[in-house]
């Protein structure tokens, strides 16, 4: 029973990918900043270095090697394991939560946004 539950937050949380109802293009990374800066620069850092257990989403870290329906997930969802990520969607809607990403992806490096490009089409969400 649990793991249909895991199975249903997923998909459900991915609509919007598949819809092709929430783009990238159509997000302004500026506005992400503001809600990075406010809901999770206290655990990743004002710079998104990383602190203490929260891992740096710059170009330092390897947020990069995630599809942008990785990151929307984990945002949404949480991490269990040692830094315990909280789950977003509560607090956030899908667009805040994807400005959020397009506001990280703005700090990488030009290879790096390349190459999460190539991670986007080689694991598109799941259907």
């Amino acid at each position: 029973m649990i793991a249909l539950a895991v199975v249903i937050v997923v998909v459900g949380g991915v609509r919007a990918f598949r819809q092709g109802e929430l783009r990238f293009d159509r997000i302004d990374p500026q506005q992400g900043t503001r809600i990075y800066q406010r809901n999770c620069a206290e655990c990743h850092g004002a710079d998104a270095e990383g602190k203490d257990r929260a891992p740096p989403l710059n170009p330092a870290g390897h947020a990069h090697h995630h599809a942008d329906w990785e990151l929307v997930m984990i945002i949404a969802e949480g991490r269990g394991g040692l830094g315990r990520m909280p789950a977003w969607k509560e607090k956030l809607s899908d667009r805040e939560i994807q400005a959020v990403v397009a506001s990280i992806k703005t700090l990488w490096t030009e290879d790096q946004r390349r190459f999460q490009q190539e991670i986007n089409r080689a694991r598109p969400a799941p259907p």
